[in-house]
């Protein structure tokens, strides 16, 4: 899940800050995720994927396209 939440970042073109920012997290949180040294918990995956817009099954998986089809 790490790689993805850099994905989400780098579509968005956002900073770690910047991202963080609009999930209402730290910083270092973010960069956290990033590295794999905390796993994005429950409620945080909520967080990305209504702030994003981004498909639960490939953010939780990987598999399938980044945005849901509509």
């Amino acid at each position: 899940m790490n790689r993805r939440v850099k994905m989400i970042r780098a579509y968005f073109d956002l900073t770690s800050a910047g991202f963080a920012e609009r999930l209402g997290v730290c910083q270092s949180l973010v960069s956290k995720w990033e590295r794999g040294v905390v796993p994005v918990a429950k409620v945080y995956i909520h967080a990305i994927i209504g702030a994003t817009g981004v498909s639960r099954e490939w953010f939780e998986t990987g598999f399938g396209a980044m945005f849901p089809e509509e």
